[in-house]
């Protein structure tokens, strides 16, 4: 595309969020990407050093959404830790694919 839409990549920060909230949220921002023709996206969900006990909660659930049904029926593949695991890289299937 001309317009350099191929390059871009939406970052989705769920950094802070309740588990609940931050599924919401990703739910609604990756349909929305999809939608637009996003090829690539970047979630934002900090390393759990703020956690009680210092255990990440957030990182692992959401990991474990986009690898599951419900990230998969929105096109999500080759995920990948990024950011010093703070943060999670995936690809996604264009509509129709």
């Amino acid at each position: 595309m001309a317009n350099g839409q191929d390059d871009w990549e939406p970052e989705i920060d769920l950094h802070g969020l309740t588990v609940d909230k931050a599924l919401k949220r990703l739910h609604q921002e990756l349909y929305m990407a999809r939608a637009r023709g996003a090829r690539s996206a970047i979630v934002i969900t900090g390393r759990g050093f703020g956690s009680h006990g210092g255990n990440a909660i957030l990182r692992p659930a959401i990991e474990t959404w986009l690898r599951g049904a419900d990230g998969q029926q929105l096109g999500v593949h080759s995920l990948q830790a990024i950011s010093k695991g703070g943060a999670l890289r995936f690809h996604i299937r264009a509509i129709g694919s």
